[in-house]
């Protein structure tokens, strides 16, 4: 073997405080897998470069936008097929050999801004129609000021 890539994940190792609670939580019989993986590799003599990624979205389109940190602390998404790209890339670059990675987009939402997105509709849909007739004023909502458009006509900044 000449060169041993392997892809781990962001919350594995140093990046731990990287990974947002919820992740950690789901992955806690996992977390500590990847670290001793990444630990093995790093004692083992090969020529290795570590690569974590953090979300996986789904989607099968790349962006394109997909790049390389050595900050632990880098937290962010990716898409499969960017993701590929880099792997196939570090394959052939002897600079990255010993190093561990963090494989983001930049460009990508983060998922709970799409919740954020999905409750603030919900609560303003409610609010809105879901009162008795005499109470019905949308445009006294909290979050909707008079003369502007609920949520739920406003485009979903989801991907």
């Amino acid at each position: 073997v000449q060169r041993v890539i392997l892809i781990s994940t962001v919350g594995a190792g140093d990046s731990r405080d990287a990974a947002p609670l919820i992740s950690r939580l789901a992955l806690s019989k996992i977390l500590p897998q990847k670290t001793a993986a990444e630990e093995h590799f790093r004692a083992s003599g090969l020529n290795y470069t570590i690569i974590r990624p953090g979300g996986l979205p789904p989607g099968v389109a790349p962006t394109g936008r997909g790049i390389l940190s050595d900050d632990p602390a880098t937290m962010g998404f990716i898409k499969r097929p960017d993701l590929a790209r880099l792997v196939v890339g570090v394959l052939y670059d002897d600079s990255t050999i010993g190093k561990t990675l963090a494989a983001v987009d930049p460009g990508l939402e983060r998922p709970w801004s799409c919740l954020q997105y999905a409750i603030l509709s919900l609560q303003e849909f409610l609010d809105c129609w879901w009162r008795p007739s005499p109470a019905r004023r949308c445009s006294t909502s909290p979050t909707v000021p008079a003369g502007s458009s609920p949520p739920w006509r406003t485009p979903s900044p989801c991907p």
